[in-house]
């Protein structure tokens, strides 16, 4: 025997799903630590300050291009550079950087630059 009658449809209530979901997003953004990594930290100079004299003979040269590097009027390996500084006679170095060169490339160099306490200045050729 049949039982004849209105069948109701069982659904479950997912009205507040959204406002739930949306709370916990900004839970965890606000709790969550990020990692803040320090890069190479550069020197400007001040607004006020007079630029420095510095005679040509004292600047050395590095060129970074995209398949070699050029230490002074050398080209030597990149794998041996760090060995290479070692008899560089200058501390104060102009690095000029090839257009199309890796970024993480560069930051190589200047890493290993900045750890030497040599100063820096970078130009990058358009």
């Amino acid at each position: 025997m049949k039982i004849k009658g209105k069948r109701t449809e069982v659904e479950i209530p997912t009205a507040s799903q959204s406002d739930i979901a949306f709370l916990l997003i900004i839970f965890f953004i606000i709790t969550a630590s990020f990692a803040v990594k320090t890069g190479i930290s550069l020197g400007y100079p001040k607004k006020d300050s007079q630029p420095k004299e510095v005679y040509i003979k004292e600047i050395g040269n590095i060129k970074i291009l995209k398949d070699k590097v050029i230490l002074g009027n050398k080209t030597i390996n990149e794998n041996l550079f760090e060995k290479e500084m070692e008899k560089f006679p200058y501390h104060k170095i102009i690095i000029n950087v090839e257009k199309g060169v890796p970024y993480g490339r560069v930051v190589n160099f200047l890493s290993y630059l900045y750890n030497k306490k040599l100063e820096i200045s970078l130009r990058v050729a358009e």
